[in-house]
């Protein structure tokens, strides 16, 4: 497997895994304080940003160990939010002893209950793909990881919007989307 990550700083090994409505742009705003002190490791995970998808299936924990391989990293805390944070779980119960420190934002386990929001967004998305609507799945998307499932980006033209809604659809579109 061919997997982007790219180094930055010396020391302690952090590897940073993004959301599954990002890529390992996401983490910008951690590098320059991060790498002051540390060697930080990104990686886009299968679909995301420069790695395509090569494998079926998909190993997210396998993109994880293949960047740490590939930068010479034997060991890392690795923080992960959101998908990213399942796959760094999944690397960690792989390989702990490849993992100093584990730290999970927001992070999907397996069998756990979502909520009604969370189901009904699944659903909502999963039709707009279903008829070929990248657009509505990406509103649905941003709106829902972005904004929350009590406010809205209606009206916001923040740089931080317009890059999640690019992220998002960019995303989409690697994972089968038009």
């Amino acid at each position: 497997m061919s997997v982007w990550y790219d180094v930055h700083g010396e020391g302690p090994a952090i590897m940073l895994v993004h959301a599954g409505i990002a890529d390992s742009r996401m983490w910008e705003p951690q590098l320059d304080s991060f790498s002051e002190s540390h060697t930080v490791i990104r990686v886009d995970l299968p679909g995301f940003g420069h790695s395509e998808i090569e494998t079926n299936p998909v190993s997210y924990r396998g993109a994880i160990a293949d960047a740490l391989d590939a930068a010479g990293v034997a060991q890392a805390t690795v923080v992960g939010t959101s998908l990213g944070g399942r796959a760094a779980l999944e690397f960690a119960l792989d390989a702990p002893e490849r993992v100093s420190a584990l730290v999970l934002v927001g992070s999907g386990i397996d069998d756990h209950e979502w909520s009604e929001q969370v189901e009904a967004y699944g659903v909502e998305e999963e039709t707009a793909l279903e008829r070929g609507d990248l657009e509505r799945a990406v509103t649905v998307n941003v709106d829902f990881w972005v904004a929350g499932p009590r406010r809205t980006l209606d009206g916001d033209r923040s740089s931080g919007s317009r890059a999640g809604r690019r992220n998002a659809t960019s995303c989409l579109r690697a994972v089968g989307g038009s």
